[in-house]
């Protein structure tokens, strides 16, 4: 399903979340009966923590707060050995951390100056360089560590991963993959011929993780894009590219051998096109182009890591998209075109640590993207910020005083308590209203019965004030009792707004009431409070069977209503 692209769609994410607030909403009785089953939960704490959790925490204040992990263990690689070692340890020492720096032993110039430099340099109680082969990095894996950074391949990848699982470390795993560039017709040839060339062969002799490891054209513009590659080959590293110092040489003879094998494999070896030539002495093989080389050949197979470029025909550009679909998640993915539709269905469609469009690895070098692969081609990102992000935790951080301590919170949960949560969450005024003013009623008769008065008609004035740091709204009327009936009448509603410069910007609804809701208010702005008061006014009492528009029935109270004047205040 998820591959029919079915899932990213902006509506069906949409419907799928609404069926899970219909659940909530349709089944809440069925869910505060399973978990009162279950776990003997009663009705108010279930319905609040697990039902409905959006209830506020105001009056609090709310932080972020980014600390170290602690000491964290940098596996660097050998293609690019001082960046790749320096640009993680300089995230994990911004973010606070302790760091082991273990450098490639395949690339032991580098190691050795590393060594030399940092301890120098750096303060080698916090910061120390680790050197050596297998052994030593396997010793290493079986310390417990706080977080642990790996760059290389995908087997060594899967070692790190398992040695990290015995101690639950989290890790950024800077794997690889085959990473495929797709060629449309109707692009500036020279240009494009020209970043391509650049952007596999001049990046390391393709020893790069981000470096084009296939292309993938039309049949048709497949002999027109080998001709300018090969032409902007001989531009950068002659007629005899083996002989260039342009050119670099290949890590070692293992990756030498490794190389010639897939050249020499008898499913290749007939479909080069260009180059081929090889120097084993200084480790050099001259850039290759492969043309429509077997679907199960070993070069489409295997990541190339190496100056070898294998070039595959589909019959549209559009069929490129499912070919790349069909292989595992590159760390980059590139396309060149001019076609705005392609573009936005290549970005949309194809799943990538990267994308670049119309270059190749640039995006690689803007500090404000993340880096990292996705899949197999890697876990976790950095650079830049993400740097520091990575080898930070984000520590969650509230605070409250000691004032705006509601009883409704705690045991024990009473009906009233229940009916005023569920007013709150419902976002409606007049029921949060109710609630409150039942509570109320409620509270003054149960604690003075003695003084309740058994007239039939009653009216106080009310007045109710929601606060926030930078919003007010009020609303003014008549509280009546009619036998055991409670109304609101002749009702007003105005709410001001403070600007950033501190004037008010007073707005009128009307009879609007219902329009305003107290959770909006509550979510826009901190330290949000409410205040209710009821008092007595004689000579306003209502006659028996008025009539109005704008009376507002609400729950029908077993009780008299005290002349008496009472406030309260609900944070």
């Amino acid at each position: 399903m998820y591959a029919t692209g079915k899932t990213k769609t902006f509506e069906w994410r949409v419907s799928q979340l609404k069926a899970i607030l219909k659940i909530t909403t349709h089944h809440e009785k069925e869910i505060v009966e399973a978990l009162h089953s279950d776990l003997k939960k009663p009705e108010y704490e279930a319905f609040l923590y697990e039902v409905k959790t959006s209830m506020k925490t105001y009056p609090s204040s709310a932080e972020i707060v980014s600390e170290p992990l602690g000491v964290v263990l940098v596996i660097s690689t050998w293609n690019y050995p001082f960046l790749l070692s320096l640009e993680p340890v300089i995230g994990a020492i911004a973010a606070g951390n302790a760091v082991v720096l273990k450098p490639s032993e395949i690339a032991p110039a580098t190691s050795s100056l590393l060594l030399k430099l940092l301890g120098e340099y750096m303060d080698t109680s916090a910061v120390k360089v680790v050197e050596g082969a297998v052994p030593e990095t396997t010793a290493l894996l079986e310390q417990k560590w706080d977080k642990i950074f790996y760059t290389g391949n995908n087997k060594v990848g899967r070692i790190i991963l398992a040695a990290a699982a015995k101690h639950l470390t989290p890790v950024v795993l800077e794997l690889g993959g085959k990473c495929p560039v797709v060629v449309d017709s109707n692009v500036n040839l020279k240009v494009t011929a020209r970043r391509l060339v650049a952007g596999k062969f001049g990046y390391n002799s393709g020893q790069t993780c981000v470096s084009a490891d296939y292309v993938i054209t039309t049949k048709e513009y497949a002999s027109t894009l080998v001709d300018a590659l090969s032409s902007e080959l001989e531009k950068f590293y002659g007629k005899d590219p083996v002989q260039s110092n342009d050119l670099s040489s290949i890590i070692n003879s293992h990756h030498f051998e490794r190389l010639t094998k897939l050249l020499d494999d008898e499913k290749v070896s007939g479909k080069i096109v260009l180059g081929g030539q090889r120097d084993k002495a200084n480790l050099k093989i001259a850039p290759t182009l492969v043309l429509d080389a077997p679907e199960d050949s070993l070069i489409l197979n295997e990541e190339i890591f190496g100056p070898l470029l294998p070039i595959i025909t589909v019959n549209k550009i559009e069929d490129s998209i499912t070919l790349i679909k069909a292989k595992e998640k590159p760390l980059a993915a590139y396309l060149f075109t001019n076609d705005k539709k392609l573009k936005k269905e290549f970005i949309r469609s194809v799943s990538a640590g990267g994308i670049a469009i119309n270059e190749i690895a640039l995006h690689i070098l803007e500090p404000t993207l993340p880096f990292g692969g996705v899949g197999e081609s890697g876990m976790g990102s950095y650079h830049g910020k993400f740097s520091f992000d990575a080898f930070s935790h984000k520590k969650s951080v509230l605070q409250r005083g000691f004032s705006g301590d509601a009883a409704a919170r705690y045991p024990p949960y009473t009906p009233g308590k229940l009916k005023f949560l569920k007013a709150m969450l419902s976002g409606s005024i007049l029921r949060i209203l109710r609630a409150l003013i039942d509570g109320l009623f409620s509270e003054n008769c149960e604690s003075r019965p003695n003084q309740a008065h058994e007239q039939e008609v009653y009216a106080y004035r009310l007045n109710v004030r929601i606060m926030s740091k930078s919003f007010q709204l009020f609303v003014n009327g008549f509280l009546s009792m009619e036998k055991n009936v409670c109304s609101i009448s002749n009702y007003a509603a105005s709410h001001a707004r403070i600007s950033d410069y501190g004037s008010v910007v007073l707005k009128r609804s009307g009879k609007g009431l219902c329009l305003l809701s107290v959770l909006d208010l509550l979510q826009c702005q901190p330290f949000a409070k409410i205040q209710i008061q009821i008092s007595s006014k004689r000579g306003t009492e209502l006659k028996k069977g008025t009539k109005s528009e704008h009376l507002i029935c609400l729950n029908s109270l077993k009780f008299q209503i005290p002349d008496a004047c009472f406030y309260t205040e609900l944070l």
